[in-house]
């Protein structure tokens, strides 16, 4: 039987991982274009969400603002995730 039909992320928003050297200094990274949401994941941290744009994009408004990018990553569940995701119901049918 067909569980899911459509892309596995919803509404072809990115998810960034992003750690800065300014870490708690960073209010600024809702304000830049292109961003939706973001959320700490730790002290230098942030879940990024993307509505327009590119991470190259936001990689150069984070460095012109003069912060410091340590690491930045395109988060995404694991195959573990998507199966548990899919499998309980929370996947459109």
């Amino acid at each position: 039987r067909l569980v899911y039909t459509g892309p596995i992320t919803p509404d072809h928003q990115q998810s960034l991982l992003v750690t800065l050297d300014q870490g708690k200094k960073a209010d600024y990274l809702l304000d830049l274009p292109g961003v939706s949401q973001v959320e700490p994941v730790s002290n230098q941290q942030y879940r990024v969400t993307l509505s327009a744009g590119t991470a190259a994009d936001i990689a150069d408004a984070i460095i012109n603002r003069g912060d410091r990018l340590f690491e930045m990553r395109p988060e995404g569940d694991s195959l573990e995730q998507t199966f548990s995701r899919l499998t309980l119901g929370d996947g459109t049918q």
